[in-house]
């Protein structure tokens, strides 16, 4: 919460965290830590310096808030929800798209793809059938982000499809972002901010009956201890048959728990554990042929097949269990130090058994000669696998904020280790898997499946990173950032053929440099010019990888951001406007093979942008959340294959859009409580999901709307998806050649009714 003002020219504002109930003031936008800086202003530490005849002194006010206030409709006004980057969302310069709960209930999402949505620039690939990834794999801005997904700032080892019973609110932060959160984020990096025990009793529950059929129920339980502890549980359970989708089906169940200790206090500590279980039918898409007379495939969906077409077999499934057990601490030493220690011990096992299918020239050929095709089968026709990883992971947090001279310091530094162990076993087929025709799939098996212990993958990876950022502020109105990040990563891979083995290792460090320049001419306004990096070292986190090593000494990709931006809240803060320019290059691009390897190329990418994004309320009934991307993408080069230069990079779509609102018409219509309605669009150009421009997939566009009436604590809503009933795609797949290339279809028109109950 802030609240702005100004004395002898100078501007000053009071902040409390919600949370933890902590106060104070400060005298420049330091935003979440602005009271440790006064702090030290008036009293100083031995280290701190005397700031002469220009100190600046601070009348004291103080702001009291509770987390049961919720979180602002104006983003730019929301806390970051990583502990190593203190502020709000307006100190951040950076774009940070925020999805908070009140939009999550509004559009009733249940997975965090749906939640996504909000986000332009963010896509999903279906990924590699040869012992792959399904579940969620996100591309931001084009870029693989599957290892980019982050539970209140710890990194989530596992891949499976993310329900969002949980969550408080989603953040993305988009472009390379290695010195904040590690190796990775080149697109960017998808920060879920997880439900945490408060202050104060709370209760709701919820049940929904949709289309599908749908079924889903949710309970929501916060009780208060004593005067600094609570405990809070919240649990999701749902049945799902996918709406104009054949065979599939989405169950599963989950819990969080969560232990909050020193609530109020300098010293907050929660404890809290996770568990999700998912019973899915996986969809590896459908094949693409050649569309006529062009040298470019599309889904066959595109050309008369049926969206309800289903190319997997009987013996499919996707079952995961995820278990992660998280302490999160954070301490106000002194006036001027704070510290936060996060550590996670996270469980993941899966069993997956997919199909997945190919059309190769010849087939595609036939299906324009006769109108069908005999399709075929691509990594063997589609590895199974049953996975066992776990991994540990403890970052160690100081911020500390002090002056020199005239000079004010928010310094931040810590440590993040983090070790990851992956196992996983084969399966075989006791015959070769008989493939079906494109209008008439083959749906029953002709095998049996076994555990193929002659063919294994174990691999160990550690990471151990420094980082250090200091922001300087040299009046009330210019800072400048500037932080660096050391990772040392040590990976080892063994993989059996018929037992025997095969290991790999590799031993990288490498450095990962962020710089900020800022002006802030009012509290309401931000100007920022960022220079950040990435990176990935060969066999990133190999519980998201089928081979994550395929040989030793690779080199380590690098990315880079350029990005110009603005952020500004109007109407006393209740809505906030963002706008930034950006480029990102990445060198030493990397894939993975057809046999899952991954292979380091030398190709060079460029994606340059415009991003522009309203959010909060326009009057005190109308809210709305609203962001559109531009990006021109580019190949800039490709020793392996000179012909791609020039060519879009895949799995990125030009113009991207999306926008949620909603009106209260409560007091307009004469009636109690609260009588919304709403809705949105979601729009995304056609893509290629290749560098040689094979395959491509269509424009995306879902409208989509709800109503809902809130009285006396209950909650009645009706929403809509795709109300168009359009043919959309929700993922797709360029494959190492365009007979493996896949689009996943997504859900025809779908309506749900959801009661709700706060007691």
């Amino acid at each position: 919460m802030i609240i702005g003002g100004s004395k002898d020219g100078i501007r000053s504002f009071s902040w409390n965290d919600a949370a933890s109930g902590v106060k104070g003031v400060a005298g420049t936008p330091l935003g979440h830590g602005a009271a440790w800086m006064a702090g030290l202003m008036l009293t100083g530490p031995a280290l701190a310096q005397d700031a002469g005849p220009n100190a600046i002194t601070l009348d004291t006010i103080d702001v009291v808030g509770t987390a049961s206030e919720g979180q602002p409709a104006n983003t730019l006004e929301a806390e970051s929800s990583v502990s190593r980057l203190p502020g709000t969302i307006q100190d951040t310069p950076q774009v940070v798209n925020v999805i908070n709960e009140q939009i999550m209930l509004e559009q009733n999402t249940t997975t965090l793809d749906q939640v996504l949505r909000n986000v332009p620039g963010v896509t999903i690939s279906s990924g590699e059938g040869n012992g792959g990834m399904n579940g969620d794999q996100f591309r931001i801005r084009g870029f693989d982000a599957k290892n980019d997904i982050y539970y209140d700032g710890l990194r989530d080892i596992g891949v499976y499809t993310h329900d969002s019973f949980a969550y408080e609110q989603v953040q993305v932060f988009m472009g390379p972002s290695s010195e904040s959160f590690g190796y990775g984020t080149t697109g960017g990096a998808i920060n879920i901010q997880t439900k945490a025990a408060h202050l104060g009793d709370k209760n709701s529950a919820d049940a929904t009956l949709g289309m599908g059929p749908l079924f889903r129920a949710t309970a929501d339980v916060n009780k208060q201890i004593n005067d600094t502890t609570a405990f809070r549980i919240v649990a999701m359970g749902q049945k799902q048959d996918i709406v104009d989708r054949d065979h599939l089906f989405a169950d599963r169940w989950g819990v969080l728990s969560d232990f909050g200790f020193g609530l109020g206090t300098d010293h907050e500590w929660h404890l809290s554990y996770l568990h999700q279980h998912n019973k899915n039918k996986p969809d590896q898409g459908v094949p693409t042929v050649f569309k006529p007379s062009k040298n470019y495939r599309m889904p066959v969906t595109e050309f008369g097949v049926d969206r309800d077409t289903y190319y997997g077999q009987r013996p499919d499934i996707d079952r995961a269990d995820v278990d992660m057990l998280t302490s999160r601490y954070k301490g106000k030493i002194n006036d001027w130090l704070r510290v936060t220690n996060d550590t996670r011990l996270e469980f993941f096992n899966r069993q997956y058994i997919p199909t997945t299918v190919s059309c190769s020239n010849d087939c595609s050929n036939e299906f324009w000669a006769t109108g069908d095709a005999t399709y075929g089968f691509t990594a063997g026709g589609g590895s199974a696998y049953k996975q066992n990883s776990w991994g540990i992971q403890n970052i160690t947090t100081a911020i500390a904020e002090f002056n020199t001279s005239f000079l004010k310091h928010q310094l931040v530094a810590g440590v993040d280790v983090n070790y990851v162990d992956e196992h996983r076993i084969s399966y075989g087929r006791t015959e070769a898997k008989l493939p079906g025709a494109i209008r008439h799939p083959r749906y029953e098996p002709n095998y049996d499946l076994y555990l193929n212990r002659g063919n294994q993958k174990k691999a160990w990876a550690t990471d151990i990173g420094l980082f250090a950022s200091d922001r300087i502020w040299f009046n009330d109105q210019w800072s400048v950032i500037g932080g660096i990040r050391w990772d040392s990563y040590d990976v080892k891979y063994r993989t059996s053929s018929n037992y025997v083995w095969t290991s790999y290792h590799d031993k990288p460090d490498w450095f990962s440099p962020k710089a900020s320049l800022v002006w802030e001419p009012t509290k309401d306004q931000t100007y920022y010019f960022s220079y950040a990096t990435s990176a990935n070292p060969p066999g990133t986190n190999p519980a998201n990888a089928s081979n994550p090593l395929a040989r030793d000494k690779t080199s380590v990709e690098e990315n880079e951001t350029f990005e110009l931006g603005a952020k500004i809240s109007l109407l006393e803060g209740r809505l906030g406007l963002t706008g930034a320019i950006f480029r990102i290059n990445k060198n030493n691009a990397h894939y993975e093979d057809a046999n899952g390897d991954t292979i380091f190329t030398g190709q060079k990418q460029r994606v340059d942008g415009i991003q522009i994004g309203v959010s909060g309320n326009i009057t005190e009934e109308w809210e709305v959340l609203a962001s559109y991307a531009y990006l021109d993408s580019k190949i800039t080069a490709d020793p392996a294959n000179p012909a791609n230069k020039g060519n879009p990079v895949p799995n990125v779509a030009p113009n991207n859009f999306s926008i949620w609102s909603t009106y209260d018409i409560a007091t307009l219509v004469g009636v109690d409580g609260k009588l919304k309605i709403g809705g949105g669009i979601i729009y995304a150009d056609p893509m290629w999901l290749r560098a040689d421009k094979g395959v491509k997939v269509p424009e995306y566009f879902s409208l989509d709307a709800m109503v809902s009436y809130e009285i006396n604590g209950y909650r009645f809503a009706i929403n809509g998806y795709n109300l168009t009933d359009e043919l959309n795609y929700t993922a797709g797949f360029g494959g190492s050649e365009g007979a493996s290339s896949r689009a996943v279809v997504a859900p025809g028109r779908t309506i749900m009714a959801t009661v709700g109950v706060d007691f």
